[in-house]
């Protein structure tokens, strides 16, 4: 049964223990799908949108947390422009 405050101090758990599509060879069948659509969606994306980093984004090196999964301490802004075709 999955307990969300185990997670909470990274510090004093393996890094290793969260593992969402397993290790090894019995791991998650649905794995490699998974990972091909989210690199298809994030492609996609990419090719109708411009990202860019607004100038209210601290700049690097970006300080990380680690809770649930590994995320910036500050927010990162980013500028989101259509692509014109």
């Amino acid at each position: 049964m999955f307990c969300l405050y185990r997670m909470l101090d990274m510090n004093e758990i393996d890094p290793m223990i969260f593992q969402p599509f397993g290790a090894g060879p019995r791991n998650c069948i649905g794995m490699r799908f998974a990972l091909l659509e989210i690199k298809i969606t994030f492609a996609k994306l990419l090719q109708k949108f411009y990202l860019d980093v607004c100038e209210d984004t601290p700049a690097s090196p970006l300080d990380v947390t680690f809770k649930m999964s590994m995320k910036p301490k500050d927010q990162i802004f980013l500028k989101v422009t259509k692509i014109n075709e």
